[in-house]
């Protein structure tokens, strides 16, 4: 049938079943629309005579639409309204078995009666309530962010502060003769804060002075000055008394190991007494590539 034949025939609002896909011959599955012509049919594009359907908002080929009676119209709308109500029974069902599993524990706090209103009320306050709680735990959270952010950029600050304290006080140490303990300490104190931070530009590492008699190491000093005092010292005491050692110190200066003579009457010999004193640089960590 064409349009003008199809319109000769029927009015405007002519109940029908339309096909807006395949028809039900062709596909079982097809969808079925029980509505009404909302226009007169027409040729589209010179080649299929369509017509416009209510509830659909594309035009149907006439080939996929079935004039029916009053009768079967009304008949196929309480079919639908039917087919609605047992789904919507059959999902009411579902929903009180998610709510309240038979042998398992109720999810809602009322017994469900002949209405699901009340649990579903419950449940979209419930939703809300939880909406709040997201809203202000991601509050904290920003907040909690931002605050660690603040204290990273001041541990950061001070972390800087503290390298370039090292730094400076390294470089003290290391030009004073005797820098003293305390400024000793506190170097050492400063490098166990910053250990990992790379040196700075210039930065000098600290010593310390190994007093030792052939292998036997005797003690760890702070000064050159100190070490050397107590190998003098331990060395005096192998003079019987009224002895009047001469005592001289030559120093390697590639290595800066000090070693111990004593010096004759004439001013010249030298003997070789076995106490050397060697300066160590102080290391901040252990350094696994570092010369053994």
């Amino acid at each position: 049938m064409n349009a003008a034949e199809f319109n000769a025939l029927y009015e405007v609002g002519v109940p029908v079943f339309a096909f807006p896909g395949a028809r039900p011959e062709d596909d079982a599955k097809a969808t079925r629309l029980v509505t009404r012509t909302r226009s007169k049919a027409s040729l589209l594009s010179g080649h299929t005579d369509v017509v416009w359907v209510d509830g659909h908002s594309a035009c149907i080929a006439l080939t996929h639409v079935d004039v029916v009676t009053e009768a079967e119209w009304e008949a196929a709308k309480q079919q639908l309204r039917h087919d609605e109500l047992v789904a919507l029974r059959n999902d009411a069902l579902n929903v009180r078995g998610v709510l309240s599993p038979n042998g398992g524990t109720r999810k809602v706090p009322m017994p469900l009666g002949e209405t699901l209103t009340p649990a579903v009320e419950w449940l979209v306050n419930r939703v809300a309530e939880l909406e709040a709680e997201r809203h202000t735990a991601n509050e904290a959270l920003d907040d909690a962010a931002t605050a660690l952010r603040e204290q990273r950029d001041r541990i950061a600050a001070l972390e800087a502060a503290a390298v370039e304290g090292r730094a400076a006080l390294a470089a003290f140490c290391h030009d004073l003769q005797d820098p003293g303990t305390a400024a000793l300490g506190a170097l050492f104190l400063l490098q166990q804060a910053t250990i990992g931070a790379p040196m700075q530009p210039g930065e000098t590492v600290p010593k310390v002075y190994r007093a030792q008699h052939d292998s036997i190491a005797m003690g760890l000093y702070t000064t050159a000055t100190e070490a050397r005092a107590h190998c003098v010292a331990e060395e005096r005491r192998t003079w019987s008394t009224g002895a009047n050692p001469v005592f001289d110190w030559i120093e390697d200066e590639e290595d800066g190991v000090a070693e111990l003579v004593t010096v004759a009457e004439d001013g010249e010999t030298e003997t070789v007494t076995g106490y050397i004193v060697t300066a160590l640089e102080v290391a901040a960590a252990y350094d696994p590539d570092a010369d053994e």
